[in-house]
């Protein structure tokens, strides 16, 4: 009984502990004029999009029309459309979510976005703007091959898929939250919408909406964040967001010290490594090189020229939204710290992705709290309708043009439309049961290409060596690797092939790009290279070469020197990194060696050890049971005892009580009696005392006739 009030004593501060600490979570509620207004402007963009895309339908006359809207897309433009592509749902969203959990180290991932288009410029976009092809996959067909292409179409649908899947989420989100709807719903009509202006549109349609999106995309975000900052005190910096946080940075280092501390993550908690960093660099910035959907608007330019423009136009405006959003992370996490958590609210990870709509709705005006809902799903539309169009133009005419070669120009433009709106249905169906993580599906995405098409394309491009069997296998590895490490987190099994790190499994990039590109170079001078003339010649022609030249680009020496360092990077990312090691245990002393017969003595001894051990332990056991059962009995007993004792107590009060109160009448009873008496006496008392006064009155009166006989005196004469 002892033990078990012990227990009951030990567990009942930490049932109280744990109500006590049970933590209150903020919910975000739209208000109604955000609510209304955020309704309007979904419509209206929506009809806007809609529109141009059926007045884009006019334009379009040919396949190249379609395919890359007749190679007419000025520079600004162009610069605008490739932001929007790039920047999707989770620019807005997830990005701000993102910034807000993990801090300053979202820096090196937004320094690899804007990175990434640099590389493009300098070593991609005026190459592939002189194939003067559709696609990425129409590149490398020509360049190795149908069956290559086929591989390459294979990876773009994956990637595609894993970029769709969280994009299409995103909008039935949005649908949902802003009409009030069920997700199924909100995500197929959200889907139709955009499945159709790019399906009427093709690429003329996507490019003028995509550059509608962006600039739609640049005030919805620039604007709240202006005034959000101003709001929160940084002053008139807030009028340029990306450097208009200058002001609170003493005070986030007051709340937060570690936020600016580039080797610490996730609130200082999560330390961070130079392997890291490496790990964003090649998975972030080179994915950005292999990105179907971002390689197809070099085609779109109508000059090499033009195509360079797009890439510094693009750059730019990229980076004017990132590093708008990292204000805007920065503003969300002192928000947080000041306002949220001293009212004792916590964020969870669901809400932190509508930070930036919170703050709207909490310190800008109505209208203007509204405008980020119609930003977000502007992005989310403008990546859709890119990656649709990648889709559509890689099967319809890619795998259409390899499966029929003499195929009409009118049916590629048929097969564009079909194989679109295939697409974005497929898409919608797979949205239906979509994963739980958004951004982290993308950064897949950004992987897989890194590991793919981006090797392929610069070797493909600066190294006249690399042939058909090398692209198909360096294709087959970097998909495959980058498909299943970052799934399991570097596992193959239960075998661990590379230390992926405890943040989002950007070393995996490392290890998968490295494979790719290392087996590329090695195949390839295993097999003898390209011997193509044709081919090697139009190597020399898209670097701007009159004449041809066949030891331009042919140097072995520069693919075995960058195969080595593939290889140098695969065996770095697979070691374990020191920053994230878990403390060594102190090793068990080391027992001396023993002849087989000791073995075996020592072998039987430890099992009989065994034995004797559960045998004890069950004895314990028994006894503990009946010593249990034991304690319960006498615990009855003494109850019972303690249940009788009482009972006889309370009878032996009530029959004292009871002799009182009759005691206590009899006296009353006495005193009534003697009350009575009293009275009675007293009333003799009074009787006697009239009676004496009345007898005291009548003695006087009877003297009075003695007087009256006696004569009276006569007056004397004369004195009358």
């Amino acid at each position: 009984m002892s033990r078990f009030l012990a227990l009951i004593a030990l567990f009942l501060p930490a049932l109280a502990l744990a109500q006590a600490e049970e933590p209150k979570y903020y919910v975000f509620e739209p208000s109604a004029t955000v609510s209304t207004l955020g309704i309007i402007y979904t419509l209206l963009m929506i009809g806007s999009f809609l529109y141009v895309g059926w007045l884009s339908k006019k334009r379009v006359a040919s396949s190249d029309d379609y395919f890359t809207a007749g190679r007419s897309i000025g520079p600004l433009a162009n610069g605008l459309a490739m932001s929007s592509n790039y920047m999707s749902l989770a620019t807005f969203l997830g990005f701000t979510a993102l910034l807000w959990k993990m801090q300053y180290y979202v820096v090196a991932l937004v320094m690899s976005f804007t990175g990434g288009f640099v590389l493009i410029s300098v070593a991609l976009a005026p190459a592939l703007r002189r194939w003067g092809k559709f696609t990425s996959m129409q590149f490398i067909g020509e360049r190795f091959g149908r069956t290559a292409k086929v591989v390459a179409v294979i990876c773009m649908i994956f990637l595609a898929q894993l970029y769709l899947i969280g994009q299409m989420k995103g909008v039935g989100n949005v649908f949902q939250v802003m009409f009030h709807w069920d997700y199924t719903t909100g995500l197929i009509v959200g889907g139709l919408v955009v499945t159709a202006y790019v399906t009427i549109g093709g690429m003329y349609g996507l490019s003028y909406n995509q550059t509608l999106q962006a600039i739609i995309m640049i005030i919805a975000l620039y604007v709240p964040a202006v005034i959000i900052l101003l709001k929160i005190g940084a002053g008139p910096a807030s009028f340029f967001p990306p450097f208009g946080y200058a002001d609170l940075v003493p005070q986030m280092n007051e709340v937060m010290a570690s936020y600016f501390n580039p080797f610490l993550t996730v609130n200082g908690t999560v330390p961070m490594s130079f392997k890291f960093y490496c790990g964003v660099f090649f998975s972030i910035a080179c994915g950005t090189m292999g990105l179907p959907h971002i390689a197809m608007r070099y085609f779109t330019a109508p000059s090499i020229r033009d195509a360079k423009m797009s890439t510094l136009w693009g750059t730019f405006f990229v980076g004017l939204v990132f590093f708008t959003t990292f204000a805007i992370g920065f503003a969300a996490k002192l928000y947080t710290v000041n306002e949220l958590n001293a009212q004792g609210l916590q964020i969870q990870a669901k809400e932190a992705d509508l930070l930036i709509v919170v703050m709207s709705q909490a310190l800008t005006p109505g209208w203007i709290a509204a405008m980020p809902v119609a930003g977000a799903l502007a992005a989310g539309f403008s990546t859709i309708g890119g990656l649709l169009m990648v889709i559509g133009s890689g099967l319809g005419s890619d795998i259409y043009e390899t499966i029929n070669p003499k195929a009409e120009d009118k049916s590629k433009v048929k097969m564009g439309y079909i194989f679109t709106a295939l697409g974005g249905l497929a898409t919608i169906g797979l949205a239906l049961n979509p994963p739980d993580f958004l951004l982290t599906s993308v950064i897949w995405a950004f992987i897989v290409a890194a590991s793919t098409f981006t090797p392929v394309l610069v070797l493909g491009i600066w190294w006249k060596g690399a042939n058909k069997a090398g692209a198909i296998a360096g294709l087959l590895v970097g998909g495959i690797l980058s498909g299943v490490l970052f799934f399991s987190k570097g596992k193959l099994g239960d075998f661990t092939l590379i230390d992926a790190g405890p943040i989002v499994h950007l070393v995996t990039g490392i290890f998968t790009m490295s494979a790719a590109w290392f087996t590329i170079v090695v195949v390839s001078l295993l097999t003898g290279g390209e011997k193509n003339e044709k081919v090697l010649r139009e190597i020399d022609r898209i670097h701007g070469w009159q004449n041809y030249d066949s030891k331009r680009y042919s140097s072995n020496t520069f693919a075995l020197v960058t195969a080595a360092l593939a290889l140098a990077l695969m065996i770095w990312s697979a070691m374990p990194d020191p920053t994230y090691a878990k403390p060594v245990e102190a090793p068990a002393a080391a027992a001396p060696a023993a002849p087989a017969p000791v073995v075996d003595a020592a072998a039987k001894a430890a099992t009989d050890a065994t034995e004797a051990v559960k045998a004890a332990a069950g004895t314990a056991a028994d006894a503990a049971s009946n010593a249990a059962d034991a304690a319960a009995d006498a615990t009855t007993d003494a109850a019972d005892a303690a249940t009788d004792a009482a009972a006889d107590a309370a009878d032996a009060a009530a029959d004292a009580a009871t002799d009182a109160a009759d005691a206590a009448a009899d006296a009353a009873d006495a005193a009534a009696d003697a009350t009575t008496d009293a009275a009675d006496a007293a009333a003799d008392a009074a009787d006697a005392a009239t009676d004496a006064v009345t007898n005291a009155a009548e003695a006087p009166a009877a003297e009075a006739p003695a007087a009256e006989s006696a004569p009276a005196a006569q007056p004397a004469s004369g004195q009358q």
